[in-house]
């Protein structure tokens, strides 16, 4: 038998391995950040929530002391 080199064209075994290394740490990595940005969306929510409950405190302590004061 003669060791012959061929001019094959393709990935090997260890070409596709790779690339499904990498290819998983990327979506690991897009991963992380979707369940980052879902953090902040529910941070921003808890914020604006928490702001309009403070609006809505302090428009009934000026409708109480308007209504104080017109009696």
């Amino acid at each position: 038998m003669s060791l012959q080199h061929s001019s094959q064209r393709g990935f090997s075994l260890i070409e596709a391995l790779v690339a499904l290394f990498i290819s998983s740490v990327a979506l690991l990595a897009l991963a992380a950040g979707q369940l980052k940005s879902l953090q902040y969306a529910n941070n921003s929510f808890q914020y604006t929530l928490a702001m309009i409950q403070a609006n809505n405190a302090v428009e009934r302590v000026w409708n109480d002391a308007c209504a104080c004061s017109m009696a």
